[in-house]
């Protein structure tokens, strides 16, 4: 019987074309102005989506932590120029200062993809200080092979700098630092990567996932089932995002809900709830009402594409479901799940 859930999974991955480069991810640094001896550490989140204008979160402190505000940004990729412009603020803090003021021009980087660097000038008027600032962020990728056989001598290659591994993500278990780790897998194993360039308060871990192939003569001894499959639940969709502290979907969304509408109509007796979950930014009694409310957005879109309401049913988790160590876009996230 074919795996249609499998092959649903895979289609609400890669629906729609990518961008020419794709940025994603977690990119940590600083602003730098090293005459002066001024450090200001930055942690950006770019979120996972297929068409223009990027968009993301951009955390920045100053004095240690004194002065720290998240922003949120959008941004135009070419080639290998990325220009991110500052929307609004999220959260801030400063202490009572009339002479600061947080100023926010745009900043356009060059792309550097052998080491996944991110550089870049401040524009005039970035900051009230008119010094000149450089931007230097750098992201943890994996750039070795993403499947190993199992029990097989490998070498895990990633970029980032001054990278530790961990095995788990609480950050306790410590496995091997630095941008390569020779190790054999017996199974599909996760590691957590952090970089200690420039960290900040909300620095946090990069997610790896090292599939398993199994050895060749256990392949062999495999039968072809004659039953349907079991389904795995509950089954995330990885480009289902909104924007930060709403339940307004992200033009990303669009396709990976237009496909699970065409699945639903080829299946009329399928029925499924949708889950909804947020990051942990914000109070926990808010988190688990915004996450209601993102269910009820994707129930909405399914109901108004011609699904029936009876199908279908929509939960919140809140932040009570973190698959990513926090703060990371991922965690605000829908996940499907087929009920009997």
């Amino acid at each position: 019987m074919k795996r249609w859930f499998t092959l649903l999974f895979l289609l609400l991955a890669f629906a729609a074309p990518c961008l020419a480069q794709d940025l994603s991810g977690i990119w940590q640094g600083a602003a730098t102005n090293l005459p002066r001896r001024v450090v200001s550490p930055i942690a950006m989140q770019i979120y996972k989506q297929s068409a223009a204008p990027l968009s993301g979160c951009f955390y920045q402190e100053f004095e240690y932590g004194k002065y720290c505000v998240i922003y949120q940004l959008t941004g135009t990729l070419s080639a290998k120029t990325l220009v991110i412009a500052f929307d609004s603020i999220l959260q801030e803090r400063r202490p009572s200062n009339p002479n600061f003021s947080w100023d926010a021009a745009p900043i356009t980087f060059s792309y550097d993809e052998r080491q996944e660097m991110l550089v870049g000038k401040n524009s005039p008027g970035r900051y009230t200080r008119s010094m000149d600032y450089t931007f230097t962020f750098f992201r943890v990728k994996l750039k070795s092979s993403l499947v190993v056989p199992a029990a097989a001598s490998t070498t895990l290659r990633v970029s980032g700098r001054d990278v530790r591994w961990f095995s788990n993500p609480a950050l306790k278990r410590p496995v091997a630092q630095g941008n390569t780790f020779s190790t054999r897998l017996q199974k599909t194993t996760t590691f957590y990567l952090t970089q200690g360039f420039y960290p900040s308060r909300k620095s946090t871990a990069t997610a790896v996932t090292i599939r398993v192939r199994p050895a060749l003569k256990s392949v062999a001894k495999q039968r072809p089932s004659t039953s349907a499959p079991a389904i795995v639940v509950p089954v995330l969709l990885p480009t289902v995002l909104f924007f930060v502290g709403t339940a307004t979907l992200l033009p990303t969304a669009t396709p990976a809900l237009e496909q699970l509408t065409a699945d639903l109509k080829a299946r009329p007796a399928m029925r499924i709830r949708i889950a909804g979950h947020t990051d942990r930014i914000g109070e926990t009694d808010k988190n688990q009402v915004l996450s209601t409310q993102r269910a009820a957005a994707v129930m909405a879109f399914l109901v108004k594409s011609g699904i029936a309401p009876a199908r279908l049913a929509a939960i919140g988790y809140g932040d009570s479901h973190q698959r990513y160590p926090t703060p990371d876009a991922r965690n605000r996230r829908v996940e499907i799940e087929v009920l009997p």
